[in-house]
């Protein structure tokens, strides 16, 4: 543990330190206490993977995945980061089998020659609707999330008593389209290699009470009926409309294909009446509604490092397509199915560290030359943790305010160093009003009022606040956070020009108490030529020069002593975000992704009011001893406003903090 000083937000915090505010946090260093498993023997080759889960925002990995190579006993379990690695045979096709409860089930085909190694991302799929289901009489499963159904007929295991069912349906035209095994490699009926075109695809799966697979049963009464929903971006286009026939594929499991096509045809669904591929089936495991392409095209790209370098033997997989590796200049080729969008993957794994980029293209017909995709860019490893500071803050009053969003994020690396990072698409905002924070340079990003294409932007008080960031610009969400913005917190006692006792007691009021769940600490500063005060309260109100001295904050203590004659200008700052001004130690968090650490603030800054003080008691006034403190900013605060941008410090009127 070692103490250290942490701005909330790199620039915002910092004006609060001008004036004397130091937040001192302490923190651990984070070091992953599950390394992956070193390399095996020379002569064997390698598969380094990665587990993540398909359907979450992030697409965050999964820890306790089982792999296993299908038809031995040679398995591996993904660690806290969602990695493994597997000693294979060399020179024999080997497929992967990547499984954990409550998900669907992933494979890898994969054959590797001696002293090779081959990185792989594997995605899984949050199961569907689980329900029991007796086998003497069947019944209907409906995914609820999909509405993929399942009709089993009497007997459709070969077994009796009650059995649980999951059906788990997929949208290829999703980031779903992660979570699909086999890589839309298909066999027709007669043998013949083809891509199929992702339409729409369930996995169903029964298994009885001790947990194990159970398959369908050939002597049933008759066959089970599924239903595919048609994605709603699809439905009405050619092929797509009632009536249309349409074949459906079964994923075999053993040699990581589809095949065996049963017919089907475009109807209403029975859940919604939405078209929806319906079919019989006589086998239980993945079935995908997808048209089987005679032809395949060819895609040809660059890949290169976030350094602009080549990047060379990184993984490049084509949804729907095959699978290649970028060559000693960062060029790759791979197959894909004509005629449609292809997402294209290209991955690298180093250690615990895994760079990905991904684009989506539309392959035309197929051609004698390959589709010139464009160039990937490798995003920063992101196994290494990003710190995020982000800041929220409103000044003025009345009609005339200015509004301000910043964040700031670093990117850490296990080897402890650190960098600002530039490369994220950051918004913040509530419901679906979201603003860009575009970058500003040095890790910085910021939107405020006035700003061209956010020239309407305000915060409202009292309104939860989510920050959202995605930081390798893939269109997914890797972050959320979230905060109150503090209300317009208005003097009321004193008023402006006037003289006041050496004691009295300051109020204000805040326009956000209203909102409900909703609470503030308020930072009051008062400072003159003669002396400085500064109190931290929860409450619209302090007692000033009752001769006190407050808690110690941050280890100063604050001094409550009675004001002297002279004139004075006191403000009232709110302040909404982990702990608060009050706590001493670790703050947890409010900003949370896969290897994101980070917290959100939010600050209104009043404008000032000028009084005087007479220097003498009032009627009320305590005893007091007549010793006085003063308080002086550190150096440590005086460096912090060195980082203040030169438009914050325009805008909010604000100098160099005195010594």
């Amino acid at each position: 543990m070692h103490n250290r000083i942490r701005s909330s937000a790199r620039i915002f915090l910092s004006i609060l330190l001008l004036v004397g505010i130091g937040i001192w946090m302490s923190s651990c260093s984070k070091k992953s206490s599950n390394p992956v498993s070193p390399p095996p023997a020379t002569g064997n080759a390698t598969v380094n993977g990665v587990v993540k889960d398909a359907g979450a925002a992030g697409n965050p990995v999964l820890a306790g995945a089982t792999v296993q190579i299908v038809g031995s006993t040679t398995s591996a379990t993904s660690n806290a980061n969602g990695m493994f690695t597997l000693s294979l045979s060399p020179g024999v096709t080997h497929t992967i089998s990547v499984t954990k409860t409550g998900y669907s089930l992933n494979q890898v085909v994969t054959n590797l020659a001696a002293g090779t190694t081959k990185d792989v991302t594997v995605n899984l799929l949050q199961a569907g609707n689980t329900q029991t289901v007796t086998v003497s009489s069947g019944g209907t499963v409906t995914d609820t999330k999909s509405n993929a159904v399942l009709k089993l007929p009497s007997g459709f295991v070969s077994t009796s008593g009650n059995v649980s069912v999951t059906v788990t349906g997929l949208d290829p035209t999703t980031e779903q389209v992660r979570a699909l095994p086999g890589g839309l490699q298909a066999v027709d009926a007669n043998g013949n290699a083809k891509y199929l075109q992702p339409v729409s695809f369930a996995e169903y799966t029964v298994k009885d009470a001790n947990g194990n697979v159970l398959q369908f049963n050939s002597s049933a009464s008759s066959g089970a009926n599924i239903e595919l929903p048609i994605p709603a971006s699809l439905r009405g286009k050619p092929g797509y409309k009632t009536g249309d026939p349409i074949e459906c594929y079964v994923y075999d499991p053993t040699d990581g294909k589809w095949k065996t096509p049963v017919p089907g045809v475009v109807g209403p669904s029975s859940v919604d009446g939405n078209p929806a591929i319906k079919a019989t089936i006589f086998h239980l495991s993945w079935y995908g509604g997808a048209p089987a392409l005679n032809q395949r095209a060819c895609i040809s790209g660059y890949v290169k490092n976030s350094n602009g370098t080549p990047a060379v033997g990184a993984d490049v997989e084509a949804f729907p397509g095959g699978t290649g590796t970028t060559d000693s200049k960062g060029f790759y080729d791979i197959d894909a199915a004509p005629s449609s969008n292809v997402r294209v993957v290209a991955s690298v794994l180093s250690g615990s560290l895994i760079s990905t980029a991904e684009i989506v293209v539309y392959t035309t017909t197929p051609t004698d030359s390959c589709y010139a995709a464009p160039d990937l860019t490798l995003g920063l490893p992101q196994q290494g943790t990003f710190e995020v500071n982000a800041t929220l803050y409103k000044s003025g009053s009345g009609s005339s305010t200015f509004d301000f969003a910043v964040a700031s994020i670093t990117l850490k690396t296990p080897a402890g160093t650190t960098s600002n990072y530039d490369g994220a698409d950051v918004q913040v905002g509530y419901g679906s009003q979201f603003t860009p924070l575009p970058t500003a340079g040095s890790g910085s990003y910021m939107a405020y009022t006035g700003m061209l294409n956010a020239a309407n932007f305000s915060l409202a008080a009292g309104q939860q606040y989510e920050i959202k960031i995605d930081f390798d610009k893939n269109g997914t969400t890797d972050a959320t956070g979230f905060v109150r913005m503090v209300g317009v917190s208005t003097i009321t006692y004193p008023t402006d020009g006037s003289t006041l006792p050496n004691h009295f007691t300051a109020t204000w009021n805040d326009n956000g108490s209203a909102t409900p769940g909703y609470s503030a600490d308020y930072w009051l500063t008062i400072s003159g030529d003669s002396a400085s005060r500064f109190f931290v309260t929860t409450t619209p109100s302090k007692v000033v020069g009752d001769g006190s001295v407050d808690s110690s904050f941050y280890g100063y203590y604050l001094s409550n002593a009675p004001l002297p004659g002279g004139q004075y200008s006191m403000s009232v700052w709110s302040f909404n975000g982990p702990a608060g001004f009050l706590t001493v130690g670790d703050q947890l968090p409010n900003i949370n992704g896969q290897n994101v650490t980070g917290y959100m603030y939010s600050y209104f800054f009043s404008d000032p009011v000028t009084f005087n003080s007479s220097g003498l008691p009032s009627t009320a006034a305590p005893g007091y001893s007549s010793r006085q403190q003063h308080w002086k900013a550190p150096l440590a605060l005086a460096n912090f406003y060195k980082r203040i941008p030169n438009i914050i410090k325009k805008k909010a009127g604000i100098s160099a903090p005195k010594r």
